[in-house]
């Protein structure tokens, strides 16, 4: 903000002060003050446009790399699914009896993939 620019704007803080303690009705402002607090602010519009493009420009070129990530966690969710039940499976597999060579209540399917999980032949 330029010297010129602060002199206005305390000018008519002054005069916004002013306002507060008399009973008139409006308040005489110097045009020239508003002009260059509204210059500031036009200014001060531009420069948040143009950082919000710049932001809007990176995260449309980084697009790719987030959805990327997005599903690489959601792979990595269903990874740790996966493996809290072969977990679950193989506790249960080592906590029932084994009898006749078979695992109770298994179909023979199951049974191939439980010797798999136990390391049997």
């Amino acid at each position: 903000m330029t010297e010129k620019q602060k002199e206005a704007i305390n000018r008519l803080n002054k005069r916004l002060d002013i306002e507060k303690f008399t009973k008139n009705i409006g308040t005489p402002v110097y045009i020239e003050d508003l002009k260059i607090v509204l210059d500031l602010i036009e200014t001060q519009q531009k420069q948040i446009d143009f950082y919000k493009k710049g932001l809007e420009r990176e995260i449309e070129d980084n697009r790719e790399n987030i959805l990327d990530i997005i599903q690489k966690d959601k792979l990595i969710e269903k990874l740790k699914e996966n493996i809290k039940q072969y977990n679950y499976m193989r506790e249960t597999v080592e906590a029932e009896s084994y009898e006749d060579g078979y695992y109770k209540g298994h179909s023979s399917e199951a049974q191939d993939i439980l010797y798999l999980i136990k390391g049997e032949n």
